[in-house]
């Protein structure tokens, strides 16, 4: 039977664009083919099990964040805005909640209920998912949609073989890069001593040929192999693609909010060691080994820091 509408994934971009052509056509032939077993599964992992949705920020931002090619996207956020979403996952059951820093949550605090209510509707109106089943030629439909992903996460379906459908019909492919993912850093040994260490406002600095610098500033974790939290993860697709481009970077770590005033410290703190005074607001592992980059012994008295060695340990 040929379909009026078949979407190829059916992770939540696939799922609403079911439900919205459900609504726009009652009665519609509607078929969701996944190549997974279950729908929506990525969708059960994000935000750390939270199930972050969205932000509560303008279509400018929103832009802003994608980088310079961001202004292709403000059309679909013009149509779905952050209130206009809200409203629809109200309206199947989801009510949702806006934290001070702007994410958009399910008031549940669960990725598992968003994706359940989401389910719950596909299946109210009379929507079929076809499970397992991949999808490398056009269904028979009178409409298609592509909402393949990309390719972050092949276990929860994203494994980039939607770039190759697109690509067989004739689309031009932009060479995919990581994005929203941790910065590994394999020339620091002493970043690994640090994992586990998370900082709640840390800035990171890009800066690429001939663009203004990029700068990220929020929670931040160190990991075994890098750095992980919002901070790094916002500058990620940045870092990734100037990579790829084999670009000149550089990119600054910054620990604290402003540089500490390492003069006013010298006549204060007397005979405290530099150490003791760093932490906090420091964790007591990253005071230690900014402290070791900077050639300073750990119990330096803040009296005896010298000009020269202050400069290093801003700048290390």
């Amino acid at each position: 039977m040929t379909l009026d509408l078949a979407i190829v994934g059916a992770g939540p971009a696939g799922l609403a664009a079911a439900l919205t052509a459900a609504r726009a056509a009652p009665g519609a032939r509607i078929a969701v083919f996944e190549r997974l077993p279950e729908p929506a599964r990525k969708l059960a992992a994000t935000g750390g099990g939270r199930g972050n949705l969205s932000h509560d920020a303008s279509e400018t931002a929103f832009a802003a964040a994608f980088g310079p090619s961001g202004r292709f996207a403000i059309p679909a956020f013009r149509a779905l805005p952050p209130a206009v979403l809200r409203d629809a996952l109200r309206r199947i059951g989801l009510p949702t909640v806006v934290n001070p820093d702007g994410r958009i949550y399910p008031a549940s605090q669960s990725a598992a209920d968003l994706r359940r209510a989401l389910l719950a509707a596909v299946a109210g109106a009379g929507i079929r998912i076809v499970p397992s089943t991949p999808v490398s030629a056009l269904p028979p439909a009178r409409r298609v949609i592509l909402a393949a992903g990309g390719q972050s996460a092949p276990a929860l379906g994203s494994d980039g073989s939607g770039f190759s459908l697109a690509a067989s019909l004739g689309h031009r492919i932009v060479p995919p890069v990581p994005g929203l993912a941790p910065i590994l850093v394999d020339d620091a040994p002493w970043l690994p001593p640090l994992a586990g260490i998370p900082l709640l406002d840390a800035t990171l600095r890009l800066v690429l040929p001939r663009r203004p610098p990029l700068v990220s500033r929020g929670p931040l974790l160190f990991t075994h192999r890098g750095l992980s939290g919002p901070a790094a993860l916002n500058l990620s697709a940045a870092l990734a693609r100037a990579l790829a481009g084999g670009k000149p970077f550089s990119l600054a770590l910054s620990v604290l909010p402003a540089p500490p005033d390492f003069a006013t410290l010298r006549r204060t703190a007397g005979s405290h060691p530099l150490r003791r005074i760093l932490s906090p607001p420091l964790p007591q592992r990253l005071a230690d080994a900014l402290l070791a980059l900077a050639g300073i012994p750990p119990d330096t008295p803040a009296a005896r820091l010298s000009a020269p060695a202050a400069d290093r340990l801003s700048t290390v």
